[in-house]
């Protein structure tokens, strides 16, 4: 067996390994019979993608000398909740700790943005803590907040007396220095008028997004399943 083919082997079978360990460990609390029934979904979905490695391996062993490889076979671990039917939540991109204890970061491809779902409660990461700033004297128009207090193009649920949607997530690509602000919205939910004004850099505008557009409905129902696709 030539060297490539069993370096690939051993990486296929570690991440199956690894993966498996990881998906069982999540679901561990589940009803028995859908335990069950869900790790034999992943087990099929993670011996599909060695056979699509295996087949790689034949591909490149055939390849004449001096020929470019073609590109491998790709996989992605797809998140579903256990409603009925299942809602796809998106790609998982790992998992991290808050306040709140382990969350799992998730991709939504829809709309582009991230997601963190907290395995506990089926919900979002609550951002309570940031003070938004305006350009105005009571705190109507565009919101803003520093850039360092905030996960960029993660949609974070919260709701602020005054501003009309529930989820909002802040943009990365819309960053301002040298603006002047009038008027602060505290967490705690006053609006402070900055008589003499309060100039800062890099501000991130807070925008908006509708219930509708989010592709599912939160919080959702737990467990979580991690499928490999």
């Amino acid at each position: 067996m030539s060297f490539k083919k069993s370096s690939i082997l051993v990486l296929a079978s570690v991440f199956l390994m690894s993966f498996l360990v990881s998906s069982l460990g999540y679901s561990s609390g589940s009803n028995p019979w859908k335990f069950k029934k869900n790790t034999k979904k992943r087990i099929k979905a993670l011996e599909q993608t060695v056979a699509d490695h295996e087949e790689r391996i034949t591909t490149l062993e055939e390849l004449p000398p001096g020929e470019p490889e073609p590109p491998g076979p790709t996989a992605s671990v797809n998140v579903y909740d256990s409603s009925e039917p299942p809602q796809y939540l998106g790609v998982m991109l790992g998992s991290t700790s808050s306040t709140e204890g382990g969350v799992v970061e998730i991709f939504i491809p829809t709309i582009g943005k991230k997601i963190f779902i907290v395995p506990s409660t089926g919900g979002l990461v609550l951002n309570s803590h940031s003070n938004w700033y305006y350009e105005s004297d009571d705190c109507s128009g565009v919101p803003y907040v520093a850039h360092h207090h905030v996960a960029m193009d993660t949609i974070i649920q919260q709701e602020r007396e005054g501003y009309p949607s529930k989820y909002y997530f802040i943009e990365s690509q819309l960053l301002r220095n040298q603006v002047t602000f009038y008027s602060e919205h505290k967490s705690s939910g006053e609006c402070d008028y900055l008589s003499q004004g309060e100039t800062r850099d890099r501000m991130a505008i807070v925008t908006g997004i509708a219930e509708a557009d989010i592709t599912f409905t939160i919080p959702v129902t737990l467990p979580l399943n991690y499928v490999l696709e």
